[in-house]
């Protein structure tokens, strides 16, 4: 359901500055408390850079979508606020403060994961993209690092910057959207970028999502992403040595052959790694399947979110962990990374 409540600015004196908590071409978010009610918050610095420029698109499309959202696993908005100082341009979005990211936790050495807690996340996961996708919007930009868990271990979805509304009919039968308009297929950190889109398909579907959805379910496992490319070409040589391509598969080929292919990506067969590359990790056949049909390279059979939250992988033993069945982890963030690389 969309919420209707939308609020004004308010000032930026009344938040103390905690700690940073992460940094981007945007700006930084920090850590702060709000000095009248103790909650604690992060704060997101959105900066114009140049006067003429006026508010940021990304920035001002996240605000307007998250004020419209309401989903116990996709972050809220609290606020919009004002630098209230001689500095031009520069504005804060109020957020509550998580104590995690999926990043920090997956990288914590001191953290591991058990296969019921792995399941509640993706489960959270699934229904936080699928309530999203019914609102007719895109992400554009799922990956562990915005995914957020709070204090009681309810992962929220973050990071709209990148979100569009679709024009096409909703996820249905197992499947993804439709849709009757062009994109820019700019968009998904690369090691999370679905194949399509390294060809330059304009006319993608929430089936890039669902992807996106795919290569975290792997990094629950593996700790990293699964598919580092190194550039676009790589990213998609990669993709195809993980899940293997048939230039025999004429439906899958005829796909990608009529796409722009900038990056000049190599059509030819690949065997099917995905089996090997997740053994040392013990994935039961179960999570293998499902991991398959999310990371399907035909867009129009990968799984949509509904399928994958009815997949046997989540009815198996052991089953999902509610959020409040277990205890709070120990706060975790990307920006924690080099620390934990010194400890080892």
């Amino acid at each position: 359901m969309y919420q209707k409540d939308f609020y004004g600015m308010s000032n930026i004196n009344d938040y103390l500055n905690l700690s940073k908590l992460g940094e981007g071409t945007f700006g930084t978010v920090t850590k702060c408390k709000q000095k009248k009610t103790g909650k604690l918050v992060a704060l997101k610095k959105l900066i114009v850079h140049k006067k003429d420029d006026g508010f940021p698109l990304t920035s001002l499309r996240e605000i307007t979508i998250l004020k419209k959202l309401k989903h116990k696993n996709i972050i809220h908005e609290n606020n919009n606020e004002n630098s209230n100082n001689s500095i031009p341009g520069v504005f804060y979005m109020v957020t509550p403060y998580m104590s995690s990211d999926l990043t920090g936790l997956l990288q914590n050495p001191r953290i591991t994961l058990n296969e019921n807690v792995k399941k509640c996340f993706m489960i959270q996961l699934l229904e936080g993209l699928n309530y999203l996708h019914h609102q007719k919007l895109y992400h554009r930009d799922i990956k562990a690092a915005n995914l957020l868990i709070d204090y009681n271990n309810v992962l929220k979805i973050a990071d709209f910057g990148l979100a569009r509304h679709y024009k096409g009919d909703l996820p249905r039968d197992n499947h993804a959207s439709t849709t009757t308009c062009k994109y820019t297929s700019l968009v998904v950190t690369r090691w999370y970028r679905a194949p399509e889109l390294l060809f330059f398909d304009s006319l993608y579907t929430t089936a890039i999502d669902c992807w996106g959805v795919g290569c975290v379910f792997g990094e629950l496992y593996y700790k990293k992403p699964i598919l580092q490319g190194a550039s676009d070409m790589d990213q998609g040589i990669k993709i195809f040595e993980l899940m293997g391509f048939s230039n025999d598969n004429k439906k899958l080929l005829d796909y990608y052959s009529k796409l722009p292919n900038p990056n000049k990506i190599i059509l030819t067969t690949y065997q099917s790694n995905l089996n090997d590359f997740f053994k040392p990790f013990a994935l039961s056949k179960n999570a293998i399947d499902l991991l398959s049909k999310l990371l399907d390279l035909n867009p129009k059979t990968r799984y949509n979110c509904e399928a994958a939250l009815n997949h046997p992988y989540f009815k198996e033993y052991p089953l999902p962990s509610k959020p409040y069945d277990f205890k709070s982890f120990e706060e975790s963030h990307e920006m924690d990374i080099k620390r934990y690389n010194e400890e080892k």
